[in-house]
């Protein structure tokens, strides 16, 4: 059942596992990471246990994850100036390929931020809303005019679920 009043309880192994390896380990690449592919996998990972785990793992944990993701979502290299550009809109010159790349992983990083709260949101269910105000805040941040209609959509599908 989604919430964290009354979890499935996880093994002993199990918890000492994500409080003293997992989770510190997940909050210094959060916080030290500058490469958007270490960053990706993280969020994999812990998108990954949430389905396994469910709620139990947000447990006296939901605030730090959520601060995690918020420090994402607020992360400068993250939250680049880029035009709403379409598909194929990329011009095949010296230099922009990285910019390209870039922004490609933005959307990666974006698109594992989203579908990690919609997991959450999921697992826990109405026990979120007391501590999702900033996060929310943050999502519709990216409802701007200065990011791309994709980057939008991802968000407008979070908020919706």
């Amino acid at each position: 059942l989604p919430g964290l009043a009354d979890p499935t309880p996880i093994g002993e192994q199990t918890s000492l596992f994500l409080e003293k390896i997992y989770f510190p380990v997940l909050a210094t690449v959060f916080e030290s990471e500058d490469d958007n592919d270490v960053i990706e996998r993280m969020m994999q990972s812990l998108i990954e246990i949430t389905d396994i785990l469910g709620p139990a793992i947000y447990v006296n944990r939901l605030d730090q994850i959520l601060l995690l993701i918020n420090n994402l979502l607020e992360n400068k290299n993250f939250n680049v100036d880029h035009e709403d550009k379409g598909e194929g809109d990329f011009e095949d010159v010296e230099g922009e390929h990285d910019d390209e790349e870039e922004i490609d992983h933005n959307e990666m990083v974006l698109a594992n931020v989203t579908e990690l709260i919609t997991g959450i949101a999921r697992a826990i269910g109405e026990d979120l809303k007391p501590h999702f105000e900033k996060t929310g805040e943050l999502l519709f941040m990216h409802l701007e005019d200065k990011y791309p209609m994709r980057d939008k959509s991802l968000c407008i599908g979070c908020l919706a679920e």
